[in-house]
């Protein structure tokens, strides 16, 4: 949610702002304090530090599968990061949740978790590439079957038995801590069930934290992959929150709604060869959870202004790709390089003022 990859103005803290203020008779503060490559350990750390003074109404947390989760674990993130830590994280002792915020001590207390096949160069370009090249092998395979559909099959063909080739390498040297995929399998290793029971102590400690101190906590899931069923990691948070009594909602069927809406190919609400949001992504989210704040009440509009932004909101995610980037569209979707230009700040200008 950092969003340093768009614009100002286009990222979901900034239209979000620009949404609820001109629809609201109050004005309705909205801080963007998401910090890339930060889980709920760390994000619970920072709002003690920064936003406790504050005493914000209402803190959505976004919470990306792909990381949020295993980076709470100290042994997970040394093993998977293989350097050394700059951030809180935590470990279990005799089934209790322990706390760490010294570096040092992480590094040392952790560094002979780090698999010997991350110590070694070539396990670290095996396991530590792969995931790159996961990526990549998505994204070529995307292009070529829009760009290229003649071609497709034999060429996506290749691809498919060089990225079955690679997965078997990776499969063999494998140590079940360092391969980013078993993030989304149901847990059997035990450094994986440890990292779950700290991610649920650290959304209880937040949750009760701003609860105490006058505001409401709002779980939100990242749409990481909507189009992929891998829903589990999905699940797992939902249960916990509902056991716990954490408020939370997923972005991922509305995504994957619009996805399927508008024939969206690869790299689909990405950037090619990275994986953060691109100004689509946080268009959607912003509307999708300004929806979500005006359906539960949950920031001061009155009921005419409501119907009038939940009209606006619906409008909005009714619109093409092609309308709300412009030329970014091709830049991002087909071929050359996103210069940053949508028609993002446009849109919200011309709502705002038919409004």
């Amino acid at each position: 949610m950092e969003a340093f990859q768009v614009l100002d103005g286009d990222y979901t803290a900034a239209i979000m702002r620009t949404l609820l203020n001109k629809h609201s008779k109050s004005k309705i503060e909205i801080l963007n304090t998401g910090v890339s490559g930060n889980g709920t350990v760390a994000e619970l750390f920072r709002y003690r530090k920064y936003l406790k003074s504050i005493k914000p109404n209402i803190v959505l947390l976004f919470f990306l599968i792909g990381n949020d989760f295993r980076d709470n674990s100290c042994e997970l993130s040394i093993a998977v990061n293989k350097n050394k830590m700059q951030l809180p994280c935590a470990y279990v002792e005799k089934d209790a949740v322990i706390y760490e915020t010294n570096v040092e001590i992480i590094n040392t207390k952790y560094f002979h978790l780090i698999p010997n096949s991350a110590k070694s160069d070539l396990g670290a370009n095996i396991n530590g590439k792969y995931n790159r090249l996961k990526h990549i092998y998505k994204t070529l395979r995307g292009y070529i079957k829009y760009n290229f559909p003649i071609l497709s099959a034999m060429v996506m063909d290749l691809l498919d038995a060089v990225a079955s080739i690679s997965k078997s390498i990776v499969a063999k040297k494998d140590d079940g801590i360092s391969i980013d995929n078993y993030i989304y399998d149901p847990p059997v290793k035990q450094q994986w069930l440890d990292a779950w029971k700290i991610t649920e102590d650290a959304l209880l400690k937040l949750n009760q934290e701003i609860s105490d101190n006058g505001g409401r906590l709002i779980v939100i899931i990242n749409a990481e992959y909507p189009y992929s069923e891998i829903r589990y990691p999905e699940k797992k948070l939902t249960e916990i929150a509902i056991k716990d009594n954490i408020t939370i909602f997923s972005l991922t069927n509305d995504f994957i709604s619009y996805k399927k809406q508008n024939d969206l190919k690869v790299p689909y609400f990405a950037s090619r060869c990275d994986g953060h949001w691109n100004p689509l992504g946080h268009f959607i989210a912003a509307n999708v959870v300004s929806k979500y704040l005006i359906d539960n009440n949950l920031v001061p509009i009155g009921n005419d202004d409501k119907q009038g932004l939940s009209s606006l909101i619906l409008k909005n995610l009714n619109r093409s790709p092609q309308d709300i980037l412009g030329t970014g569209f091709n830049q991002i979707y087909r071929n050359g390089f996103f210069e940053g230009q949508t028609n993002i700040e446009k849109i919200l200008s011309e709502s705002t003022k038919q409004n």
